[in-house]
C-alpha cells in the first residue's frame, strides 16, 4: 500500500465535489460516468466511495487539498445540502479560483438562483435533464480524451439513472427561491467590523458596509474609517468593492471577495449569520501562485453600531503642549487615540489632490481654507466609522506670519491673527479642551525646540507680548464660538508637568456630557 505522501502525488483527472449526505446520488453519478461514459474508476477521485477516496492514514484536509490542485475536470454535485457545507464551498471556491474546467450539476429543488456569484459565468446543468446529461458526457469525455462509446448503451444507462433519481426524496430546504427572508436580509445589511486572518498569522481589520443591490445580490464595500488596516485604509476614500455574494439555501452568504488595493487578486468566501450575538463567521479562500497551493483562513465580522464615544478637540497656540498632552491622555483613557490637523490635511492632499503637505503650504490662505474644509469633511466620514475616544490636536487661528497669501481679510481677524478652523471641524468635535499655557512658558519651549531641530522657528521669533495677544484672542473667540454652536468648552491651565496637565484634562473629559456621534 502506498504511503499518504505517494498516494497524494497520484492525482486523478476527475475530482467529484459533493456533500457526504448525498452519497446515494454520488454513487449513482459515478456509476453513470464509469459504465455509461466509459471513464475508468481509477481516474475518479470521490471521497464518498470506497477505493476512490482517501487512503487509510492520510490527513483528510491535506489529501483533498492535494487532489484538487491539478485535476482535468471538477464535477460539482450541487444540492441543497452542498450549499450549507463550508468544506464543499471551499472545494467549489478552489476549483473556481484555480481556473479548473468545472462541470456544475444542479439537483432540484435547488435552483441556479440559490448559488451565489462564484459560478455566475458557468453553464449549469440540471442533473434531472436527459439532454443536460448527454451534454455532460460529450464535454467530460472530450476534456479527458476518452473516445465516446456505444450511444445506445449510454442512453439506457442515462435513463436508468434518471429513473433512480426520481425515487430519491431530498430534504426540504430552509427556504426556496432567490428571495431572502426579510429578517435575514436586514440582518446582513449594514456596517461590519471584519477581521480576517492571513497566512502570516496576523489579523487584519477593516470596516465593510454590506448592501442589498438586487434580489438576493449583496455588495460589500470598504468605507472610510480610522480602524481600517493599512492596505485598506490607504484606499478607503475610493470605497472599493470588497465582496459580492448571495445567500444559498441556508443562512450562509457565499460569493467572491476582492482585494481592496490589488486589482485582480480575488477568491471565494462563505460566511454564516449568528443572530444570537449579531455576528458573522466563516472563511475565505484563494489560490496562491507563489505557494502553488490553496490558502484558506477565517473571516469574522462584528456588527458596528452608531458611534458612542466622544471626539474632543485639543486646542492652544503653537508651543502650548497640545501634542504632548494628547500622547499622555492616550496612555490613561480607555480605547483612546489622537490625530493631528497636519495629518488630516496631508491625507487629503495625497488622496484627493495627489499632492503633499508642502504643496498645501504654497497655497493662498483662501485656497488653504478650502482644502482644510474638504480635508475635515472626509475626516468626519472616517471618524463616524471608527471606534473609541478620539482627540484632535489642531489650531483655531494663526498670526499673519504663518498664514498663506491673503487676498481678502477674514471678518474675525484682529492684529493680523486670523481663524483657520474649518466649519467641518465644528461638526466633528463634541467638546473643546483649550490648553491655557502662559506665554512665557510657551516662548521658552519654542526657543529650545528651534535650537534643537529648527521646528516652528517662525513661532519662536514671536515676542512674549505677541504670544500673549494670540493666546487671549483664541480663548475669547473660541469660547464664544463654542457657546454659539452649543459645544462644551474647558480651559486647562498649562503650568506643570505633562502628567499633571493630563490629570486635569482627564477630570474635565470625565465631566463632559457626550452624545452619540
Amino acid at each position: 500500500m502506498s504511503s499518504p505522501e505517494s498516494a497524494n502525488d497520484e492525482k486523478k483527472p476527475v475530482f467529484i465535489s459533493h456533500a457526504t449526505a448525498d452519497k446515494a446520488v454520488v454513487d449513482m453519478l459515478v456509476d453513470l460516468i464509469e459504465t455509461g461514459m466509459g471513464i475508468s474508476h481509477s481516474k475518479i477521485f470521490c471521497t464518498a466511495l470506497e477505493g476512490m477516496g482517501i487512503p487509510p492514514g492520510s490527513n483528510f484536509i491535506e489529501f483533498i487539498r492535494g487532489q484538487i490542485q491539478r485535476p482535468k475536470a471538477v464535477v460539482l454535485l450541487l444540492t441543497q445540502t452542498y450549499v450549507t457545507r463550508p468544506f464543499c464551498l471551499a472545494e467549489l471556491g478552489a476549483a473556481w479560483a484555480m481556473g479548473h474546467q468545472v462541470f456544475p450539476l444542479v439537483l432540484p429543488p435547488l435552483r441556479v438562483g440559490d448559488l451565489g456569484d462564484v459560478l455566475a459565468n458557468s453553464q449549469m446543468l440540471r442533473l434531472d435533464d436527459p439532454y443536460a446529461l448527454s451534454q455532460l458526457r460529450e464535454e467530460l469525455t472530450t476534456a479527458l480524451g476518452v473516445v465516446l462509446g456505444n450511444l445506445q448503451r449510454w442512453e439506457v444507462k442515462r435513463d436508468q439513472f434518471l429513473e433512480k433519481l426520481r425515487n430519491i426524496k431530498p430534504d426540504a430546504p430552509m427556504w426556496t427561491g432567490s428571495v431572502v427572508p426579510k429578517d435575514v436580509r436586514s440582518a446582513i445589511e449594514g456596517l461590519w467590523r471584519a477581521a480576517f486572518t492571513y497566512v502570516d498569522g496576523q489579523t487584519y481589520e477593516e470596516i465593510i458596509e454590506v448592501q442589498c443591490v438586487a434580489a438576493d445580490q449583496y455588495l460589500g464595500r470598504i468605507v472610510p474609517s480610522l480602524d481600517n488596516c493599512e492596505h485598506s485604509g490607504e484606499v478607503d476614500h475610493l470605497r472599493p468593492v470588497r465582496l459580492k455574494g448571495s445567500f444559498g439555501s441556508g443562512q450562509s452568504l457565499i460569493g467572491i471577495w476582492y482585494h481592496s488595493s490589488r486589482p485582480g487578486l480575488q477568491g471565494a468566501f462563505q460566511v454564516r449569520m449568528l443572530p444570537e450575538d449579531d455576528s458573522v463567521v466563516g472563511g475565505w479562500l484563494m489560490f496562491s501562485e507563489s505557494r502553488n497551493s490553496i490558502i484558506t483562513e477565517r473571516w469574522e465580522w462584528q456588527r458596528r453600531r452608531t458611534r458612542g464615544s466622544p471626539v474632543i478637540g485639543v486646542y492652544g497656540i503653537t508651543g502650548a503642549g497640545k501634542t504632548a498632552l494628547c500622547r499622555e491622555l492616550v496612555k490613561h483613557l480607555s480605547h483612546c487615540r489622537f490625530f493631528s490637523e497636519s495629518d488630516v490635511i496631508d491625507q487629503y492632499m495625497r488622496r484627493f489632490e495627489n499632492g503633499t503637505l508642502g504643496e498645501f503650504k504654497q497655497k493662498s490662505e483662501s485656497e488653504r481654507m478650502n482644502a482644510r474644509e474638504e480635508a475635515f469633511k472626509f475626516h468626519c466620514e472616517r471618524v463616524k466609522n471608527s471606534y473609541g475616544i478620539l482627540l484632535g490636536d489642531a489650531h483655531y487661528s494663526f498670526p499673519s506670519v504663518r498664514l498663506g497669501r491673503i487676498e481678502k481679510a477674514h471678518p474675525e481677524a484682529e492684529n493680523g491673527i486670523q481663524p483657520v478652523m474649518p466649519q467641518a471641524a465644528w461638526k466633528l468635535y463634541q467638546g473643546i479642551l483649550y490648553l491655557d499655557t502662559p506665554p512665557e512658558i510657551v516662548k521658552e519651549r519654542l526657543l529650545k525646540r528651534a535650537a534643537r531641530d529648527q521646528r516652528n522657528d517662525w513661532a519662536a521669533a514671536l515676542s512674549v507680548e505677541d504670544l500673549g495677544k494670540w493666546l487671549e484672542y483664541e480663548k475669547r473667540k473660541l469660547g464664544a464660538e463654542c457657546a454659539r454652536c452649543g459645544k462644551q468648552f474647558f480651559k486647562v491651565p498649562g503650568e506643570g508637568t505633562i502628567p499633571e496637565l493630563a490629570a486635569r484634562a482627564q477630570k474635565l473629559i470625565d465631566n463632559m456630557e457626550m452624545k452619540a456621534y
